[in-house]
C-alpha cells in the first residue's frame, strides 16, 4: 500500500486509536534541508510527532511503529537520525526513554515467555480434563 492511500490509512489509524494530535493531515511535498539531505516536510513532522509520542507514552519502538503504521526501522531512523537534526533537545529526551526501554527489554521478554508457557500449560491441563 503506497502513495496517498497509505498516508490516508495512517491518518485514520491514528485517529481510531485516539491519537489525533499525532495524525498529520497528509504529506507536504515541499522539501527542506536537514543535515545536507533533502527531507520532505511531512517526514520532518512525523519524526517530531514520533518523538513526542515516545516521550509522552514511554512506548517502545515496536509499539510506536504499530501506532503510526510505519516500520520499526523508520521509527528508529526518525528518532536517531532525523530528530537530532530537527530538534536536539527533543531527541535527547527520546534517547533517554529509548535507553530505559532497552534496559527493561529483558524483563518484558521474560514476562512474555512466562505468559506463553502458562497459557500452554493451561491448554494442556484443559485437554487432560476433557479426556477424563
Amino acid at each position: 500500500m503506497d502513495g496517498p492511500n497509505q498516508e490516508q490509512h495512517h491518518f485514520f489509524h491514528l485517529r481510531s486509536k485516539g491519537l489525533d494530535e499525532y495524525a498529520a493531515a497528509g504529506p507536504n511535498k515541499h522539501l527542506k534541508k536537514a543535515g545536507g539531505k533533502a527531507v520532505q516536510n511531512y517526514i520532518r513532522k512525523r519524526a517530531v510527532k514520533v518523538g513526542k509520542y515516545i516521550i509522552r507514552t514511554s512506548a517502545t519502538v515496536r509499539q510506536t511503529a504499530e501506532v503510526f503504521g510505519i516500520s520499526k526501522s523508520t521509527v528508529h531512523k526518525d528518532v536517531s537520525e532525523r530528530l537530532p537534526r530537527i530538534n536536539k533537545e527533543l531527541a535527547e529526551e527520546v534517547s533517554k526513554v529509548m535507553l530505559k526501554n532497552k534496559a527493561e527489554r529483558h524483563i518484558r521478554g521474560g514476562e512474555a515467555t512466562r505468559q506463553k508457557y502458562m497459557a500452554r500449560s493451561q491448554n494442556q491441563n484443559s485437554n487432560l480434563d476433557a479426556i477424563k
